[in-house]
């Protein structure tokens, strides 16, 4: 990315963490942030298993099955799976949590970048960068 003089990326603290997007092409339109901004909330609130009304704590409470998930946690959550294998369980959702309940946070932040880099590329945006720090 070229440095234009003046210019900050934008900022959201989403996640437990900060998320910045930086968006340097014409394509750049504070409704386009918006929209980016909102679907890292919108994961907020579906994955996070801190939260006691997520998707994914409602999993993890066995409030909802798994024919009731949506195909994004399905999604994730098989994705988890083929990490772990891989890994030879080194990556482990059920190992972060002394309770043993799934927390695929570790995989769902990087998963939700990509998802909002291919917003971006949708809407023409050529010149850009998307970070969920930890």
């Amino acid at each position: 990315m070229n440095a234009i003089p003046g210019h900050r990326p934008d900022v959201l603290h989403v996640m437990g963490t900060v998320v910045t997007v930086d968006i340097r092409d014409n394509s750049r339109t504070a409704e386009l942030v918006e929209r980016v901004f909102d679907w890292f909330r919108e994961v907020d609130a579906r994955f996070s298993a801190w939260k006691p009304d997520s998707e994914v704590s409602r999993y993890a409470h066995g409030n909802i099955d798994e024919a009731q998930l949506s195909s994004d946690l399905r999604e994730i959550l098989a994705t988890c799976e083929q990490v772990r294998l891989r890994t030879g369980g080194a990556f482990d959702i059920r190992r972060h949590r002394p309770d043993g309940r799934p927390d695929p946070t570790g995989l769902v932040k990087g998963w939700s970048v990509d998802r909002a880099v291919a917003m971006l590329e949708a809407a023409g945006a050529t010149d850009f960068s998307v970070n969920a720090a930890t």
